[in-house]
This record gives C-alpha cells, structure tokens and sequence, in this order.
C-alpha cells in the first residue's frame, strides 16, 4: 500500500513523466525519416544533414552564399544563424561518429544505420538539454515548486505532446530548440526577468524564423509592463533595456553577418523567400482550404500576397496584442501568444502543415490551466498534419500517438479539469504581486527576494485571471470534456472512410482536402475560443462569446452565469 501511494506521489509521477518522454521519444526514432529512400533530393533529414555538411567544411560568411559547395537547388541553409551555429555542434559530433556523412559536395544523398542514429541522437539530446529544462521551468513558474496532480499534467502536456514528438523525431527537425527557448522567455518573464526573457525569445527568432508567430505577443506584453512601471522616464528606461537587450543578443549571434554587411541581403533572402508561395502541401489554413474554390496561387502573384498576408495577420493579431499592452499578465501572455500564432498560420505567407507547433506551444503551457482545451487542441494538431506524416511512411506511428494520447491524456485531462472546476486549489484571481512589483520602478527587470518565492503562486493565480471579465475567486470553466470525446468519434470515422472509400482517379487529393478542413474548422472555433479567454468570456453575455463557450462547456458557463 505504501509503495503504491509513493508511486501516485506528483514528485514520483513527474520523473515517470519525464522517463516516459525520453522513452518515446526514442522509440519514434526507430521509424522512417523524411525522404527517406526517395531520391533525388530526399527530404528534411537530407537538409539537416546537408547544413552540418556546409557549416562544417565553409566559414560563416559562406553559410548563405551561393556556390558550388552551397546551390540554391539542394537544400540551402534558409534558416537565421542560430541555426547554423546548431548545426555546426551537431556537425561535430557527427564528423567523429560518420565522417563520409559530410564529406563536401560529394556526401550529398548519403544514408546509412550509422547517421540515421546518430542525427537520432542529436534531436534526442537537444531536446533533453533544452526543452525538456524549459518544460520544467514554465510549469514551476505556473504552478510553483510544490509538485501537484496539476503540475504533473501540465509538465505531461508538454513533455509528451505528440505533434511536436513525431514532426522533430520521426519527421526530423530541432523545433524543440527554438521551441524550448520560446518557452525559457516565458519562465523568465513570468518570474519577473524581462531581460532575460527577451533574450531567450530574440535567440528563439535567430533559431527558426517561426517564432516570429510569437513576437506580436512578446512586444506587446513587455511594452505593456514597461509602460506600467512607473513614470514616462522609467517607462522609456524599460524600453530602451528591452531594445538594448534585442539588438545585443542579434549582434553577438549574427556577428559573422554584421560585421560584412554586404553578406546581409544574400542571408535575408534565404530566410525569407518570398518566391515559394502561399503555403506547402495541405495546410489548414484559409489559404489552402479555400483553394478548392478560389486558386489563390494562380489569382495572387507573391508581389500581391505578402503583403495582403501581412494586412491580415496584423489584423488577427491586433486586438490581442492591446488586451496585453492594457493590461499584461503571464496568462494573457500565453493566450496572446496563441491568438497572433493562429493569426500567422491562418493568414500568413508560406505556412507548413507543421506550422501547428507554434499555436500548440502556448496551449501546452497553459494546460494545468485549460486542460480539455490542451487535449483536445493537440490531438486536432496532429490529424492536421496526418497527410505530411503519410507521405513519411509514419501512419503507424501516427496511429499509435493519437491512440496514446486520447486514452491516457483525455481521461486525465477530463480528471484535472474537473478538480479545477470545483475548486480554486487556493488561488486568488487578482494582479499577482510580482507584477506589482515588476512595475515598481526598481524591480521591472529583477524580483527581490519576496517576489521569487511569490512567483509560483502568483503566476498561478494570474493564469485564472482572464484579464477583465470578473471572475474574481473561481477557477475557469474550460472546455468540458465532452468535446474530445465527439471529436475522437470524428477522427476514427474519417480514417474510416478513407480506408474504405479509395478517392476518385481524378481527385487523389481528395481525402487529404478532407482531413484539413475538419482541422481546420476545429481551429477557427479554438481560435475563438482563445480570443474569448483573453478578452473575458463571462463579459460577452449572451452573444456568440456566450454560444462558443457554452458549446465548450457544455452549459456548465451558462449555469454559473445563472
């Protein structure tokens, strides 16, 4: 008996937790990769390859120059310098494990057992050295040092989120480092240090240009609490430290860049080439769903679509981003993180289907807070990306994560939603004191002593003060567990159907189109939803803000209005 209660104990369930993302992540890795066996130019694991190659054998100020070594036909580096710094680690390890692996120019195409484990182990190991920390530092920051049974689901939620498991180790790519930097900024600002958050999240950017997905949200909620923190002087000294802060951490990692000018304009256009078009392959997005009927590529040329994109996206991310310069909290924070991610992914140009990752990031941050929300989201991700992960020979892996997740994280999700429907865990919805202290004029960059014990506490309570709608002593309503299980029904019914019902000759693409716009829908009734949160949901009466939320609930918003 004692030995079963000690394994039920949240600090025991937390290493289990940990053990299991380790030995899934590992096992993912037993798969297919991306363009494995499918020459001539194979897939992501060959570009990832390839830049070790290049950034191994070329100083840095060749990394992005066209050459013989580097054509724009076969994979060129078009990610910002942090990433080829990473790759240049990685290139390290792998010239001592399979040195014909990058061999200049004539390593291209080149596969083996050997570099197939060892690039295995490089995602393995950055996500271990950096996501997994950032992991554990958000949920301290959200639920404090104690370990509860919301602490352990928030750090699962996380740690075992399928999308970006089987996109980094079964796909392959390094979005836990860009990812797990994103999520360090959050940890630092929500223990009070601005500069440091800054920082984690400029390297973020300089890793994987997506993360710009985020910096709508990031600038308003620092703008935010600098322009709270005391007078006009104090508030432009925050502001200058920020921008201080930006340009310093861009300098150090760009320096190669900076220092020769003239080698900017070859690495913007890399990381930004505005000549591939709308978006890749099946996205649900409004671009690509909508091309059934509007074919967008043939209507919009790319000198006409980015900047109707950037309209658009501005546009989505706007009313966001002033929630969090009125009034910015850690929640805000993360749900106006959410609210510009989806406006990027809806809207933007040139999105992936594994763009998903980036709205998914601050949901899975939130989940001790809007667990079915979380649940139901990353599961919705992952059908999303179900023709990408088909292409890579990955069903059954995806087959096997979906069932995962929906046994094990939907019943818990069901379980913690509704100890946090009945109770507020002793919680007080109102401005947590290290933001009151964030905004003394002293205290905006680092807390004192006081406010880092406060900071678990306080970060938990502000996550139950959706900012503005009056919700002062209860824990949020959530979305209520009944919608997972509908969706659940949903999904087996479409993998159904596609397995029964081949497509027409003509329309291959059928069940594909099929796929994305059940995602889709799903993500325009969470996206509202999200918005809701972060403006007050109780606010909106009777309106649609009321609908979408009772729909969610199912009627428990509506009963406790009454």
């Amino acid at each position: 008996k004692t030995a079963a209660m000690s394994l039920f104990d949240p600090g025991v369930l937390e290493r289990i937790v940990v053990l299991c993302a380790v030995l899934l992540r590992l096992l993912i890795g037993l798969s297919s990769y991306s363009g494995q066996h499918t020459p001539p130019k194979y897939g992501d694991f060959e570009a990832q390859r390839h830049w070790m190659e290049l950034t191994t054998n070329l100083p840095p100020h060749d990394w992005y120059r066209q050459s013989e070594a580097n054509p724009h036909d076969w994979w060129p580096l078009d990610y910002p310098p942090l990433s080829g710094w990473q790759s240049l680690v990685h290139g390290w390890y792998m010239r001592r494990m399979v040195p014909p692996a990058l061999e200049l120019i004539h390593s291209r195409g080149f596969e083996s057992d050997a570099l197939k484990r060892a690039m295995r182990y490089t995602v393995v190991a950055s996500d271990i050295l950096l996501f997994f920390p950032a992991a554990y530092l958000v949920v301290r920051a959200m639920h404090g040092s104690s370990s509860s049974m919301r602490r352990v689901f928030a750090l699962a939620a996380i740690l075992l989120n399928p999308c970006m498991t089987i996109i980094d180790h079964g796909h392959f790519q390094y979005n836990c480092i860009s990812l797990g930097l994103t999520a360090t900024a959050v940890a630092a600002i929500a223990g009070g240090y601005q500069l440091a958050g800054a920082a984690a999240f400029t390297a973020a950017m300089l890793h994987k240009h997506m993360s710009l997905y985020f910096a709508p949200a990031f600038f308003a909620h620092l703008l935010g609490r600098s322009l709270q923190a005391g007078g006009m002087a104090q508030a432009m000294g925050n502001v200058v430290a920020l921008g201080a802060t930006v340009i310093s951490t861009t300098l150090l990692i760009c320096l190669p860049w900076v220092t020769r000018p003239s080698l900017l304009p070859e690495l913007l256009r890399r990381v930004f080439p505005v000549g591939r078009g709308l978006w890749e392959d099946y996205v649900a997005n409004v671009w690509c769903t909508s091309s059934v009927a509007i074919k967008w590529k043939s209507v919009l040329t790319s000198g006409q679509a980015v900047p109707l994109c950037m309209l658009l996206v501005v546009v989505g991310c706007l009313p966001a981003m002033v929630q969090q310069i009125r009034n910015p909290t850690t929640r805000g924070l993360l749900l106006c993180m959410a609210n510009c991610a989806f406006s990027f992914y809806m809207f933007g140009f040139q999105v992936h289907e594994k763009s998903i990752l980036l709205p998914l990031l601050p949901v899975t941050l939130l989940a001790g807070f809007e667990p079915a929300l979380c649940a139901w989201l990353v599961g919705l991700g992952l059908v999303s990306m179900f023709p990408l992960l088909e292409r890579d020979g990955l069903s059954t892996v995806y087959a096997g994560l979906w069932v995962l997740w929906a046994g094990v994280m939907w019943p818990w999700a069901s379980f913690v939603q509704a100890r946090t429907l009945g109770s507020n865990d002793g919680l007080v919805a109102h401005e947590s004191k290290v933001d009151k202290g964030a905004a003394g004029s002293s205290r905006f960059f680092k807390p004192d002593a006081s406010q880092r014990r406060l900071a678990g506490r306080a970060s938990s309570s502000e996550l139950l003060d959706a900012p503005g709608n009056g919700r002062e002593g209860s824990a949020p309503d959530g979305l209520r567990f009944g919608t997972p299980l509908m969706a659940a029904v949903v999904v087996a019914a479409l993998h159904a159907a596609k397995l029964m019902v081949p497509p027409p000759e003509n329309l291959l693409w059928l069940w594909d189109r099929v796929f994305i716009t059940v995602s889709f829908a799903g993500f325009v009734l969470c996206w509202l939803y999200l918005y809701i949160r972060q403006w007050g949901g109780q606010a909106l009466g009777s309106g649609v803000g009321s609908q979408v939320e009772n729909l969610f609930d199912g009627g428990h918003a509506g009963k406790k209005r009454a």
